[in-house]
């Protein structure tokens, strides 16, 4: 009485054959969406490397200005340029300069924006 019918069996089996498939399917593309993203995450890490480093020259172009000259000039000002736009370029990033004092007379402090495609990074150092 208990036993299955030839029909049964083969509509089982294919019930079967459907859930082994979608759980194979769903980690399929839960692992490829995950992937993905880590592609993404690694070009928006190369984008912010690239940015610090522009802030770096800056940063580097600085020191080597109180170093010859001891001032810098107003167009490697973040006021003298929009950060982006006019701005001294490094590769195919760009940086610029904020300081409370241009002549670098009573500089307190320096901090270099850099940005590459839509990624601005910055670094700040403090004169003591």
């Amino acid at each position: 009485m208990n036993k299955l019918s030839q029909k049964q069996k083969g509509q089982i089996s294919i019930f079967l054959v459907i859930l082994v498939l979608s759980v194979v399917f769903t980690i399929i593309f839960g692992m490829s969406g995950i992937m993905v993203y880590q592609i993404r995450m690694s070009g928006w890490e190369g984008e912010s490397v690239q940015a610090y480093q522009a802030a770096d020259a800056g940063i580097e172009y600085f020191l080597n200005q109180i170093k010859n000259s001891g001032s810098i000039g107003a167009a490697y000002l973040c006021s003298g340029c929009a950060l982006g736009q006019n701005c001294p370029t490094v590769g195919e990033g760009s940086y610029c300069l904020e300081t409370d004092d241009p002549t670098l007379t009573n500089a307190t402090y320096i901090k270099a924006k850099g940005k590459f495609k839509d990624t601005q990074r910055a670094i700040k150092i403090v004169r003591d």
